[in-house]
């Protein structure tokens, strides 16, 4: 598979033993979520970390949080960091702030406040070993972060529901990423009034859609993106049903990019609940016989001409009980064989086995479905 060059980007990281800030070049996007250009990393302590979490942030190894001169330095350190931001042109500023590994306590009342003056588009909050984090202090702060643009939450299981719980900013993101998170529930005040972007990656994440459309009134029409991956058989272990997902899925009409990894039994059924409003669509499914029967209901939609009508490509899978890449946010399955010092790829014990017996009449309804998408005008391209 063919890698794209990415440019490198600034971490400016701060550790809790309140040591200078440590200013490194690396590029951070390859096995991590972080976006942005410039990135100040606030590392909490590795006694929070999440041993061999596929989605904890790889940060520079921290002590135990101290007390005392070190516990000044160290909000010092941050404070020093965010003075000189302020002073710098907007376009040169600290873009992503990354948080974590958390407590229910992180970050606390001192460490925002020592941030307030940055002015992030994103925002990463990765929890640690008890899967939980603190984000009411952020209301607190004098300078709002109103250019907040995404934020991303890595292992958090908790609910950020309450009114003093979710920044006001939250709001007006475009972009929410829940990774590894589970049964998570959060609310901004007046709900999500600009998300465009949905990501969530494994554990519940059915159910975590069910409950971002049910608690955030301006969801259905606002999403132009979705892409859930669930393929580690963790799902809907609340009061819902692999159609409230569907029902839930037709009602976001504005829908332009769809991507979705399910695994057996979540991944049939789905064509006729697919928004109409759909131009690039990925799925990736089991190769189970379920779905060798539900490709039939598949291909009579796409002999309709009012199913997908602005479909523009398609790509159709049977991995998905294979083990995905956590770098799935960019729309492509890693299938390196097992080995991968980083926890991607697949391992060979997770190799669907109904894959070899149904492989040939897979590819055959695949083919008869693709050859329907492309005989449209104009075609559908099919992705490989």
């Amino acid at each position: 598979m063919s890698s794209t060059r990415l440019a490198p980007v600034i971490i400016t990281t701060i550790k809790v033993n309140g040591s200078p800030p440590i200013i490194t070049t690396s590029n951070t996007r390859e096995g991590l979520f972080t976006r942005g250009q410039k990135v100040l990393s606030i590392d909490t302590g590795t006694e929070n970390q999440l041993p061999d979490s596929p989605g904890t942030i790889n940060v520079i190894p921290a002590a135990s949080l101290p007390a005392g001169k070190s516990r000044a330095a160290f909000l010092k350190s941050i404070r020093d960091v965010v003075a000189d931001d302020m002073k710098l042109p907007s376009s040169a500023r600290i873009d992503c702030l990354t948080i974590g590994p958390t407590t229910q306590k992180d970050p606390d009342l001192e460490t925002s406040l020592a941030l307030d003056g940055l002015s992030p588009t994103h925002l990463q909050v990765v929890a640690g070993y008890i899967e939980e984090c603190n984000l009411r202090h952020i209301n607190k702060l004098q300078h709002q972060w109103n250019e907040l643009q995404s934020v991303t939450l890595v292992n958090v299981c908790t609910d950020i529901t309450g009114p003093e719980d979710v920044p006001r900013v939250f709001s007006q993101i475009e972009s929410l990423s829940l990774i590894y998170c589970c049964g998570l529930q959060i609310v901004p005040p007046g709900g999500f009034k600009k998300l465009k972007t949905l990501i969530i990656t494994q554990n519940n994440a059915l159910d975590m859609f069910n409950f971002a459309f049910d608690l955030n009134p301006h969801f259905a029409h606002g999403l132009e993106e979705l892409e859930i991956q669930s393929t580690n058989g963790c799902d809907l272990q609340y009061d819902f049903y692999v159609g409230d997902f569907h029902n839930r899925l037709k009602q976001c009409k504005n829908i332009c990019q769809l991507r979705l990894a399910l695994n057996h039994d979540i991944d049939v059924g789905l064509a006729p609940y697919i928004p109409s409003s759909v131009e690039h669509l990925v799925f990736h499914s089991s190769s189970s016989q379920a779905r060798i029967t539900d490709l039939n209901d598949w291909i009579q939609q796409a002999q309709v001409v009012t199913w997908l009508p602005k479909l523009k490509s398609i790509r159709l899978e049977f991995n998905a009980t294979r083990r995905m890449s956590d770098n799935w946010t960019t729309s492509r399955i890693d299938d390196r064989q097992a080995g991968d010092a980083n926890g991607g790829g697949v391992s060979s014990d997770s190799i669907d086995l109904d894959m070899e017996n149904n492989a040939a009449e897979l590819e055959a309804e695949r083919q008869v479905l693709y050859d329907c998408l492309k005989s449209r005008i104009p075609p559908v391209e099919i992705l490989i």
